[in-house]
């Protein structure tokens, strides 16, 4: 969880992220809702846990969590080295996602996606 971001904060984040990432050969997705992350990434194993621990260490970020960590075949999102996914309901960005996607989309992601914004959701009305 992390402080509300404003518009420009956010895109400045999303920039540099799809900068960095390209470099290291990430691609994925951000998902920002109610003062919650949530963060796709695909690419080589080793950047990967290079960069958790710089997003463990940032005094920004607060409740990290890998909630699904998996090898695949063939990646979703070649195409995106960080693509920020509008999030204003849970089918909106599963919707999005499916069809700005390279490849299939694995269930299992679609149903973080829709979990995560649900319970973002639920935090807000709460």
């Amino acid at each position: 969880m992390t402080e509300l971001f404003s518009s420009g904060e956010l895109f400045g984040l999303i920039t540099a992220s799809a900068r960095k990432n390209g470099k290291e050969g990430l691609r994925g997705f951000l998902l920002f809702s109610n003062g919650r992350f949530l963060q796709l990434l695909e690419g080589p194993s080793k950047a990967l846990s290079d960069l958790y621990r710089v997003i463990e260490q940032d005094p920004r970020h607060r409740d990290c969590e890998i909630v699904y960590d998996t090898s695949v075949e063939t990646t979703s999102f070649s195409n995106w080295s960080m693509r920020r996914i509008p999030s204003a309901c849970p089918n909106d960005a599963r919707e999005f996602i499916c069809s700005k996607a390279n490849g299939s989309v694995p269930e299992d992601v679609l149903e973080i996606v829709d979990d995560f914004l649900e319970g973002a959701l639920n935090n807000v009305s709460s």
